[in-house]
């Protein structure tokens, strides 16, 4: 894997729920590399190391039917330097929050993780200022419905440099193994 390449351990409301907030975020996110998604884990294991976590993850995951994405509101994330992201906060299902620990607790992210406050959100695109921020939010608020969804698989995707995250592992919930992907493997992330 290239010094400059980048994995997540993701989750995504199904495609067709993407709606709004894709074209959206399509629109306001310069270089957009992935659909929307809430991260479980980044940066994740080098992608050398997908077979051998993909295992672990089945593990956790088979006890998980489905999860649960709401987003309860548009809101802000603010940055060290002024930046700030405007997010799409999604509800702490019980089982997302479950997931996440789980996760972190049975891989190698015990250690270097487990004091970090998972906040599940979808990212709409960065300001720059307070005045952009409110003007941005109120435009969500006002034009693109929160999506709700559901997903029944875990994906492990990857990118070189600034290239668009592609798929490379999915890791389906429960103990069904025939569930359809929401995306291929290997297909861009997206769209």
């Amino acid at each position: 894997m290239k010094k400059d390449a980048t994995t997540m351990l993701i989750i995504m409301p199904k495609v067709e729920d993407w709606g709004e907030a894709q074209k959206y975020r399509k629109k306001n996110i310069p270089n957009l590399r992935c659909g929307p998604h809430i991260t479980l884990l980044h940066p994740y294991v080098a992608v050398e190391e997908f077979d051998k976590e993909e295992e672990r993850i089945k593990n956790i995951v088979k006890t998980y039917k489905e999860i649960n994405i709401e987003a309860t509101k548009y809101d802000e994330f603010k940055h060290r330097g002024g930046r700030r992201t405007i997010i799409a906060r999604i509800k702490k299902d019980k089982a997302l929050m479950s997931l996440q620990q789980q996760i972190i607790k049975n891989t190698i992210f015990e250690q270097t993780r487990k004091n970090k406050k998972f906040e599940p959100h979808i990212s709409m695109r960065n300001t720059y200022s307070e005045e952009q921020t409110n003007k941005e939010i109120k435009k969500l608020i006002n034009h693109v419905p929160l999506i709700k969804s559901t997903t029944n698989q875990i994906l492990m995707v990857a990118r070189e440099g600034k290239e668009q995250y592609y798929v490379k592992k999915i890791i389906p919930m429960g103990q069904q193994m025939d569930i359809k992907p929401q995306i291929n493997i290997g297909q861009c992330t997206t769209f």
